[in-house]
C-alpha cells in the first residue's frame, strides 16, 4: 500500500510549495518583531504568523531532503546500511539517513546536508516565535554542496533569491508593503 505522503504529494505537488511571499512574509515578520514592541493583538498574530511559515518550511524542506535522499540513493553515493522508506519521514530520520551519504568522490559526507536536516530538526522542536525566526533565517542562509544557498534548489530559485535579496536591502518595514500579504500588511 502506497503512504499517504506518496499519495499527496502525487496528486497535489504543488500544495505547499515555498514563494517569494513567503520569503518577504518571514523577513517582514522577523524585521518588525526586531524594531518594534509588540501590542497583544499584534504579537498575537505574529505568533500565529510565524507558526503558519514554520508549517511550510518544514513540509517543503522535509520534501526536499527527502528528494535529496533519493538522488543519492539512486546515484550509489550512500553506505550499505542506508534504508529510505516510503516518504513520511521525521526530521530525526531524514538527519540520520543524510549521514549516510556522500559526495561524488565517495569520501567525503554532505556536510551541509546534514547541518540543513540538523536546521529542520530545530526548526520541528521550535517553540517561541524567536526561535523560529532564527532557525527559518538559518535555514534560508545554508548552502547546499556547491556552495549557492539552499533557495537554489527550488524550481523557482531566481524569484526566490531575488526576494531574499531585496529582503536584505529593504530599509524600513514600508518597504515591504507591496510584497507581503494582505494580512500582515495589518500589523504596520
Amino acid at each position: 500500500m502506497q503512504s499517504f505522503f506518496i499519495f499527496f504529494e502525487s496528486q497535489f505537488p504543488s500544495a505547499v510549495v515555498l514563494s517569494p511571499r513567503t520569503i518577504y512574509n518571514f523577513y517582514f515578520l522577523y524585521t518588525l518583531s526586531q524594531t518594534r514592541s509588540l501590542y497583544q493583538f499584534s504579537s498575537f498574530l505574529v505568533e500565529e504568523f510565524a507558526m503558519s511559515i514554520k508549517k511550510t518550511y518544514l513540509w517543503v524542506f522535509k520534501t526536499l531532503l527527502y528528494q535529496q535522499l533519493t538522488k543519492y540513493k539512486s546515484r550509489g553515493r550512500v553506505t550499505p546500511d542506508f534504508a529510505l522508506s516510503d516518504g513520511g519521514m521525521s526530521p530525526e530520520e531524514l538527519h540520520a539517513q543524510m549521514k549516510k551519504t556522500f559526495r561524488s568522490d565517495m569520501n567525503r559526507l554532505n556536510t551541509r546536508w546534514i547541518d540543513l536536516a540538523q536546521w529542520v530538526i530545530e526548526l520541528e522542536h521550535a517553540e517561541t516565535t524567536k526561535q523560529i525566526f532564527y532557525v527559518v533565517d538559518r535555514i534560508n542562509n545554508t548552502t547546499h554542496n556547491t556552495q549557492e544557498i539552499i533557495l537554489s534548489k527550488f524550481e523557482n530559485s531566481s524569484d526566490l533569491m531575488r526576494a531574499f535579496d531585496q529582503c536584505h536591502n529593504m530599509n524600513s518595514l514600508s518597504d515591504f508593503r507591496h510584497y507581503i500579504s494582505k494580512e500582515y500588511a495589518q500589523l504596520l
